[in-house]
């Protein structure tokens, strides 16, 4: 009897040891983790999943991780702001070094709901000042921007105190606006007298009337007599309308509608276009035009636009020449001497040397301006100039160039060789003088 109650008390000690065993393990296993501290964790992970993050990446500085510290205390925060925490990290150790980075963190913010993003834009209001958050807050406000630009604008008002931060996070909130509704906003711009400091750069309103003339051009072209008091931003609307223009068709219409072809302040981008879309429409819209000195001085005007159109230079120079009265030709064969001499001086001096003219004035033109860019060239044909003086100011050129761009002693073993010496050693000295003098009017 005895030995079964001690086999029974055995027994009872055994169970209870083994109940408590199972007791302790089922604490353990239950033990409660933080919202938050689950969450971080999470977060890490999918974002070092999406970034392809290695464990050797740099930490964001101290005081950033402070940040993250605090959000992870308060169990309280919304598991957005870990997220945004977290991606300002990356950036932060990553910008300047991996730019697939900022994209990867744009499709991220992107992909959150509009609650997420608001109160995103919220936890940053606090941190605008401060560089380590710039690019989130970018991507963040870009993203607010979708679904209300003026709201986006009103934060920025707000919240942003910095002029330049000020313009360039306006440049991200107006790009989504003339993507989404651009009309609404060149009504917002139009009414924002307090602001329109700030937007007299005009590149904001440039946007936002390209995208009005991609959806109306009838529209845009409404628009513009609101901006006519103000000329650079008049400039500006102009030039966002022209931007959208293909053929000489559109920019013929344009032109008549705005009364703006003989306006020469407002139509050296529209002219730049228009030469990029259809260089031959537009030369030959200006024979067009009936009045022969309009037409000359409209001529000369699309030198530059025409130069950077698909023509060759010496199509540009044939049709600058064409239907010239003879005594004014040889003017014109200078004026495109400095139009060609920077980029192709050997097939321009060729040119020149068929011209029925005086050719003295265009060939020292194309040595003077090709020697700052080819001063072997220019030396190599310094003999084809006529005179002493043209000689030595081309020689002066080619001394500075050498000097700027090789070495001093190149420079000086050019001018101990050059057969004019005396008389180039003068000139440098003027020309450092005159510089000098310059200089110090400046100041």
């Amino acid at each position: 009897m005895k030995k079964l109650s001690l086999i029974i008390w055995i027994g009872l000690v055994v169970a209870a040891f083994i109940i408590g065993r199972l007791s302790v393990t089922s604490d353990i296993n239950t033990t409660n983790i933080t919202p938050n501290s689950a969450t971080i964790n999470i977060s890490i992970a999918e974002e070092s999943q999406l970034f392809n993050v290695k464990e050797n990446i740099p930490q964001a500085q101290a005081s950033h991780s402070a940040y993250r510290e605090t959000v992870q205390e308060d169990s309280n925060e919304p598991n957005t702001i870990n997220k945004i925490v977290n991606i300002s990290d990356l950036l932060n150790a990553m910008i300047g070094h991996d730019y697939a980075t900022i994209a990867k963190a744009q499709t991220i913010i992107e992909g959150m709901s509009e609650q997420e993003i608001v109160d995103a834009l919220a936890y940053l209001s606090a941190f605008v000042d401060d560089h380590r958050y710039e690019e989130t807050l970018k991507i963040v406000l870009g993203q607010y921007a979708t679904y209300s630009s003026m709201d986006a604008m009103l934060f920025i008002d707000e919240n942003v105190k910095d002029s330049y931060q000020k313009i360039q996070l306006s440049n991200v909130a107006m790009s989504k606006w003339a993507a989404n509704d651009p009309i609404a906003g060149v009504e917002w711009f139009k009414n924002a007298n307090d602001s329109k400091d700030m937007f007299e750069n005009g590149a904001m309103l440039e946007t936002l009337f390209e995208g009005v003339a991609n959806q109306n051009l009838a529209a845009a072209i409404d628009f513009l007599s609101d901006f006519e008091d103000n000329n650079r931003l008049f400039r500006s609307a102009i030039n966002g309308i022209s931007s959208t223009l293909t053929t000489s068709a559109d920019f013929i219409s344009f032109l008549e509608k705005t009364g703006l072809q003989t306006d020469k302040s407002f139509t050296n981008t529209l002219y730049f276009n228009w030469a990029k879309s259809d260089s031959k429409g537009l030369q030959d819209w200006v024979g067009t035009i009936d009045d022969p000195q309009s037409r000359e001085s409209l001529k000369k005007r699309l030198l530059d636009p025409l130069r950077s159109s698909n023509l060759s230079d010496e199509e540009l120079a044939i049709w600058y020449l064409a239907d010239t009265p003879p005594e004014m030709i040889e003017h014109k064969v200078n004026l495109i001497s400095i139009n060609w001499a920077s980029r192709d001086p050997e097939s321009l001096l060729e040119w020149i040397s068929i011209q029925a003219v005086d050719q003295s004035k265009a060939r020292y033109n194309a040595l003077f301006l090709s020697a700052r860019q080819n001063p072997d060239f220019a030396n190599s044909e310094l003999e084809r100039l006529t005179s002493v003086e043209q000689k030595v100011g081309v020689s002066r050129m080619i001394y500075d160039s050498l000097k700027n761009n090789k070495s001093e002693q190149i420079a000086n073993a050019f001018l101990q060789s050059s057969p004019y010496k005396e008389q180039l050693e003068i000139e440098i000295k003027k020309h450092h003088i005159g510089f000098l003098s310059r200089k110090l009017n400046e100041e």
